[in-house]
């Protein structure tokens, strides 16, 4: 894939500036190929190949496969791109916050229990964030959170 995304020319790629950094704006290139995926035997299926290039004098390159429809526009695959690393954030913030990841159920429903009640969590401490300011993400921050996110759920 590396050798594939060096070969295009610098014209063709979507460029996309993702945040500010501490000395020069993070941004990244982008683009699109329709691909078909087969192991053994015939094509299974087409889907999206986007490829990732870090702007800069060494380019970083990554890959990701998407199966939205052919007629999905780039800026659209860039935008679900970016959100792939939101939901990874909030997972990662639930596991260390909220105990997403310390769950003892031997059944499905009781599984979906314990993710929806970290979910709906999650959403309710966003929401009083966002309303109360920065002096709630210190008052929370100082108390225990797992212990305010487990009196919830009791």
């Amino acid at each position: 894939m590396e050798e594939l995304a060096r070969n295009i020319n610098i014209y063709f790629w979507y460029h996309r500036q993702v945040s500010e950094g501490t000395k020069i704006p993070i941004g990244y290139g982008l683009i699109r190929y329709r691909i078909i995926l087969f192991a053994e035997g015939p094509p299974q299926k087409a889907v999206w190949l986007l490829l990732r290039r870090s702007l800069g004098g060494d380019p970083q390159y990554s890959y990701f496969i998407n199966n939205a429809a052919s007629d999905t526009k780039l800026k659209t695959l860039v935008w679900l791109n970016g959100l792939r690393w939101a939901i990874e954030q909030y997972f990662e913030k639930a596991k260390i916050e909220l105990s997403m990841d310390q769950y003892e159920v031997r059944k499905l429903p009781g599984w979906q229990y314990h993710m929806l009640t970290c979910v709906l969590t999650y959403f309710f401490l966003w929401h009083l964030i966002i309303r109360m300011g920065k002096s709630t993400v210190c008052l929370l921050r100082c108390h225990n959170l797992r212990s305010f996110s487990n009196s919830i759920r009791q």
